[in-house]
């Protein structure tokens, strides 16, 4: 049995949120075929206040893959296992 998940991993701090959207894929596997999982990060919004006080969501996707990626997969990859 295949699972296929769309889901968002969120982090937050005191004055920001980062909300990272992700595709979750495993296959359980059998005697012929080892189990397989896959997690790939499509999208990732930064969102904080203003200077008004009015939320604002930034995509922050490129800033994601080329900074902060190997900081936050493994907490991707934990999660979506834990939770599906």
């Amino acid at each position: 049995m295949a699972i296929n998940v769309t889901d968002t991993y969120t982090v937050s701090s005191d004055n920001w949120e980062m909300n990272i959207e992700f595709n979750y894929h495993h296959e359980r596997g059998d005697w012929e075929n080892p189990p397989y999982t896959e997690t790939e990060v499509t999208k990732v919004l930064l969102v904080s206040p203003d200077k008004n006080g009015l939320l604002v969501s930034t995509d922050i996707t490129d800033f994601y893959f080329e900074h902060l990626d190997s900081q936050y997969q493994e907490e991707v990859e934990e999660y979506a296992r834990d939770n599906y």
